[in-house]
């Protein structure tokens, strides 16, 4: 079983499509920031930049290897790890709660192991499973001190380092913490506490709170802090950042109301399409269906009618599947209840109980908050998985203990077995399902550590398939750009303008450095003049200053750096020609200062737009999207800024060389 689980979860990670997942571009964005930049971004600055950094630190660390694919099998080996750990914390509790039978814990790992949102989440390089694994593990530590009923200072101290790691890998790891208070706090109401350990020093519930918060706070009180500084709250959300909050105004349903808690709809299991009607309007039959299928499965490449049609099938099959583990669970929620109402197995069923209803709180109120049917996906529950495996187990202790009900609670166990081995193949890449193609993001990710050509084959696929290709042509002439290849780049270009369903200056902008680097500065200095004339955006103006220096237009060139840095003032590559402006023109002094400028940023991490990288958007997952020239020492002399350079540019600076 445990073989099995691991094998999966492998499999996915190294022979799976690459980079498919929730905001996948956006994740994987925030690692190559700290990698560019070695900074934490701001929340404003991207679509996935708001998170704490603590999962993201892991992959600065494949970054710095220098390989994409390593960053993408990488990080999916991590979620598939974090994904195992927190079932065999689950499987612990469930010895901590059920120490007379053994073999119930390795259901309690099955129980996590193979639940399809384990499974097909485990893949994906976001932060979630690392905060799910690390408030699994407070909680857990927690309820070896006792569940609050017993002092345990050593037990305490860990509990607070793992709540104050769960809150630096995102922000609800503030469940656990709520958790684990309201058990101290519940046990102390409940007269609960007792023995000499209750009645020591600093054992009373408001002392060990203030050492749990203590200590988890004193890990991440300055990224909190840091937020509550800039924005005025720590918990700064990604639908404050315009690109996030266009898509989520659009999305559906667009509101909710109370029937959108009280119903179920059978549709759930004839027809589960998480933007269906029925399913729109449904936030825990939406729940059920992202528990048990991966109903947002993403993929670039249409399926047939009969693949489509397969991949339904399997998605109800799942879904039935789920029932018999599901009501076992309900029943074990309810059979808890029921021993914190008879005072019995509190240790383990108080901070469980919470756990669960924390979670499930948090869910309901944030589907409430951002009405969509992406918000009611199942990955925002996985912080309730150990409850969920101790549910499960005591639903099938009382089958057991019933009368007659021996036979129920072993049919029980084999249909979760049974549920779990069908998902593990359903969630295999290409074993019962298609294998889908990598994702764009992917393609992004190649281009950013210079392995151009398979950028290229993902992104030529998608221009030849994509029924609107201007995003996948200006990505394409990107690619061809940074290798060197000019004039393929200016061409594709050239199509995308020609397709173009609407005005974008900074399109003009990405053709004119084309055309430049193609051998036409004249003709990408014009076009530039032209852009100019309807808006006046400062990377256009920095590339025209480039361009003029680059002709002996000196004075030129430095009215259009002045305009262009006081509009926005981190473009390393803007002061760095400044610079050069300053000395072609005998100001050292202001050559030195221009250079001063072009050091401080960047050695930096950006607090504006992040040059080199982006902002992570997910929609387009765009490279290239705001090229600046760098101004040569030689006359004549330009390239453009890519990926590289940004990486590069502190360090050459810092040696005195011109970057």
């Amino acid at each position: 079983m445990v073989a099995l689980a691991v094998g999966v979860r492998v499999w996915n990670a190294l022979r799976g499509a690459a980079l498919w997942g929730d905001d996948a571009w956006g994740h994987v964005s925030y690692m190559l920031f700290l990698d560019t930049f070695g900074g934490v971004p701001w929340a404003d600055q991207g679509w996935s930049y708001f998170h704490p950094p603590l999962h993201y630190v892991l992959g600065w660390g494949l970054a710095s290897l220098g390989s994409g694919e390593t960053l993408i099998r990488g990080t999916a080996l991590w979620g598939g790890l974090a994904s195992l750990v927190t079932a065999a914390l689950g499987a612990r509790l469930v010895r901590i709660a059920s120490p007379g039978f053994p073999g119930l814990s390795l259901l309690g790992f099955a129980a996590i192991a193979f639940l399809p949102v384990h499974l097909y989440v485990s893949a994906m390089p976001g932060n979630k499973l690392t905060e799910v694994m690390l408030s699994s593990a407070a909680v857990v530590m927690f309820v070896g001190s006792g569940g609050g009923l017993r002092r345990s200072l050593g037990r305490d101290v860990a509990t607070g380092v793992l709540l104050g790691l769960a809150l630096l890998a995102a922000f609800s790891g503030l469940l656990a913490l709520l958790a684990i208070l309201a058990s101290l706090i519940g046990s102390h109401w409940m007269g609960r506490e007792s023995g000499p350990a209750a009645r020591g020093p600093g054992s009373s519930p408001v002392a060990r709170a203030a050492l749990i918060c203590g200590v988890a706070g004193v890990l991440c009180a300055p990224f909190y802090l840091r937020n509550l500084a800039e924005f005025g709250t720590p918990f700064r959300k990604s639908s404050d950042f315009p690109p996030v909050h266009a898509i989520e105004s659009q999305q559906p349903p667009g509101q909710r109301n109370l029937t959108d808690y009280m119903s179920f709809p059978l549709a759930t299991f004839t027809r589960p399409e998480p933007r269906s009607r029925p399913l729109l309007h449904s936030v825990w039959a939406s729940a059920y269906l992202t528990t048990w299928s991966d109903a947002h499965r993403q993929s670039d490449v249409a399926a047939s009618p009969a693949e489509r049609q397969r991949e339904l099938r399997w998605r109800s099959r799942m879904l039935l599947l789920g029932l018999v583990p599901t009501l076992v669970a309900l029943l074990g929620a309810g059979a808890c209840a029921r021993d914190v109402w008879r005072g019995k197995r509190l240790e383990t069923t108080v901070p469980v109980l919470w756990l669960a209803a924390a979670n499930l709180s948090a869910y309901a109120v944030h589907a409430a908050y951002t009405p969509t049917w992406a918000a009611t996906k199942a990955a925002y529950l996985l912080g309730a998985s150990v409850s969920y495996a101790v549910f499960l187990v005591r639903g099938v202790e009382q089958l057991a203990g019933a009368r007659g009900s021996r036979v129920l609670a072993g049919a029980a166990v084999a249909a979760t077995l049974v549920a779990g081995g069908v998902a593990a193949a359903v969630n295999s890449e290409g074993w019962l399902l298609p294998r889908r193609a990598d994702s764009p993001a992917a393609a992004a990710v190649f281009y950013q550590f210079g392995e151009y050509e398979r950028a290229r084959r993902i992104y030529g696929r998608l221009v030849t398939g994509a029924p609107y290709p201007v995003p996948w042509l200006e990505n394409l002439a990107a690619v061809e750009l940074a290798e060197g290849r000019f004039a393929t780049a200016e061409r594709f270009y050239r199509r995308a303008e020609a397709l173009a369903q609407e005005g974008d200056p900074l399109r003009q902008s990405r053709l004119a450095v084309a055309m430049a680097l193609a051998g036409d500065p004249e003709a990408a200095r014009e076009r530039l003049d032209r852009a100019l004339a309807v808006e006046r955006q400062p990377e256009l103006l920095a590339n025209r200053a480039v361009l003029r220096a680059a002709s002996g237009d000196w004075e030129g060139a430095r009215l259009d750096l002045d305009e262009a840095l006081e509009s926005e003032p981190e473009m390393v590559p803007a002061w760095l020609a400044r610079a050069e402006v300053a000395r072609r023109m005998g100001q050292g002094d202001r050559a030195r200062e221009a250079r001063a400028s072009a050091a401080r940023h960047a050695c930096q991490s950006p607090r504006r737009f992040p040059y080199g990288l982006g902002t992570g958007e997910v929609l387009e997952w765009g490279v290239g999207r705001r090229w600046l020239l760098v101004l040569g020492s030689d006359a004549g002399a330009f390239r453009a800024a890519l990926p590289d350079f940004y990486r590069e540019v502190c360090d050459e600076l810092s040696r005195g060389e011109t970057g």
